[in-house]
């Protein structure tokens, strides 16, 4: 295996790495902005659960361009 086509897959592997922490951070702002949201203009209690869902929904919508970063990556080395 050449150097270049380690590293390519050192790259794959980071961000295939990143998967697990934005699927758990997007939902955590959210949560955190809703809270916020809620205590300081003191929105209703359901805007936090709107918050984590648009989190979610960030954050699948970000795992997807990572998965298609990672797969680009994996093209290029074929």
């Amino acid at each position: 295996m050449t150097t270049t086509k380690t590293f390519r897959w050192v790259k794959v592997g980071g961000l295939l790495t990143l998967i697990p922490i934005v699927l758990a951070a997007a939902p955590l702002a959210g949560y955190l902005a809703g809270e916020w949201l809620m205590l300081k203009f003191r929105f209703p209690r359901h805007t936090t659960i709107v918050c984590v869902i648009i989190g979610f929904a960030a954050s699948v919508r970000e795992t997807v361009k990572i998965i298609k970063a990672a797969l680009r990556v994996v093209k290029e080395s074929e």
